[in-house]
């Protein structure tokens, strides 16, 4: 369409040059009268002008490519020297990232031993070093509540070390308390495979000392779902448990566990639930006839104070006080035997979460029964020396 388009204008513009000629020489030779040759000139005159059109659409149609050949190869060029810069920049990254690394896992060791200063700067700063009005990305954000929740958790081991430092405390292993307890028999279901404790065989421990002591009448507060009562009642033949806890209707996070470990059990007829709040329990009908007492219950200072008065006012001669959850992540139970311990030491099962009292015996006067010896003994540590 375009091509006849150019032809009609060239023929047109052919005649009218023709036309032009014929009037400026003065002649009076007209179109029909022209001659065959005169005829054939016109005619190659008119077919060379769309020629020469093509040809200079080819020449510019060419130079045009020549110069997208060029500009795709500058392209590529320029393309192939950005990704070389990339690649080399990444590989230089790869070698930071390995170098930083390495020098990361060989200076753990230093890192771990200057964590304590680090946090204390940290701990210094932070709160104050960033407005509430900035805005932060969700990943920023998320590394903050990290690193916030890192700090009072460290925070919170330095208090207990702190405050353990302060309390009379006594730390022994359970079989220099407890002479012959490791050969008593505990059932292997009293450990708590889902605690959060670094070491979850703290039950195991308070069974095997309810089962060393042939407890008869053994007390609880706490019942939760009810591992400790169930084992506890092996501590002797007849050995009856008194669990305490809060109704179902007063603490609706346990009540769908509430003593669903003994309940329908074959232990079930030795434990007598109780419900109630500890704070308002009469301890008259129980005063000195528990045997073990075990306080597991609300680990909040007050409550903890409330159950160990109560403790004592039902424990029997000769009777142990077992408390349960002695770490850092219970700050009340802390404070309070940091209080405590002041006019009334007690004793720590070492590597556990337990504290103890026995009736009649001081922690601080009282002489360990020998352990086995062992490669770890202290006899073995002093000849090696």
């Amino acid at each position: 369409m375009q091509f006849g388009r150019t032809l009609l204008i060239y023929f047109l513009l052919t005649i009218t040059l023709i036309t032009i000629a014929l009037s400026t020489i003065g002649s009076n030779v007209s179109l029909a009268g022209m001659s065959l040759w005169q005829f054939i000139t016109i005619s190659c005159i008119f077919a060379i002008l769309p020629i020469l059109h093509l040809v200079f659409e080819y020449l510019t149609m060419q130079k045009y490519f020549n110069q997208m050949r060029k500009l795709n190869e500058r392209q590529q060029t320029v393309q192939a020297n950005h990704i070389d810069k990339l690649n080399q920049r990444f590989e230089t990254m790869v070698i930071e990232f390995k170098t930083q690394f390495d020098s990361l896992k060989a200076d753990k060791t230093y890192i771990e031993r200057r964590l304590h200063d680090f946090v204390e700067v940290e701990l210094a700063l932070l709160p104050n070093g960033i407005s509430d009005d900035v805005k932060l990305s969700t990943e920023a954000a998320n590394l903050l509540n990290h690193v916030q929740q890192r700090q009072k958790n460290l925070a919170r081991e330095m208090n207990f070390v702190q405050l353990q430092k302060e309390s009379q405390i006594r730390e022994v292993y359970l079989s220099e308390l407890f002479a012959g307890i490791d050969k008593v028999w505990v059932a292997i279901g009293a450990i708590n495979e889902e605690t959060g404790h670094s070491n979850h065989v703290d039950l195991l421990y308070v069974g095997a000392i309810a089962r060393y002591l042939q407890g008869k009448n053994l007390f609880e507060f706490g019942t939760y779902i009810g591992r400790t009562s169930y084992h506890l009642t092996y501590a002797s033949e007849n050995a009856i448990v008194y669990t305490l806890n809060l109704p179902p209707d007063q603490d609706a996070r346990v009540a769908p566990y509430l003593g669903t470990y003994f309940r329908n059990s074959d232990r079930e007829p030795f434990i007598k639930q109780i419900f109630g709040d500890s704070r308002e329990f009469d301890t008259s009908p129980y005063r000195q006839k528990m045997d073990l007492i075990f306080v597991d219950g609300d680990h909040s200072y007050e409550l903890v104070k409330n159950d160990t008065t109560k403790a004592f006012e039902m424990l029997a001669p000769g009777g142990v006080i077992i408390w349960h959850d002695y770490a850092a992540k219970s700050p009340g139970v802390v404070k309070f035997f940091k209080e405590f311990t002041q006019s009334q030491p007690v004793f720590r099962i070492k590597n556990t979460c337990l504290l103890l009292h026995i009736d009649g015996v001081d922690p601080m006067t009282f002489t360990p029964h020998a352990m086995r010896p062992s490669l770890m003994s202290k006899a073995n540590l002093a000849n090696q020396n």
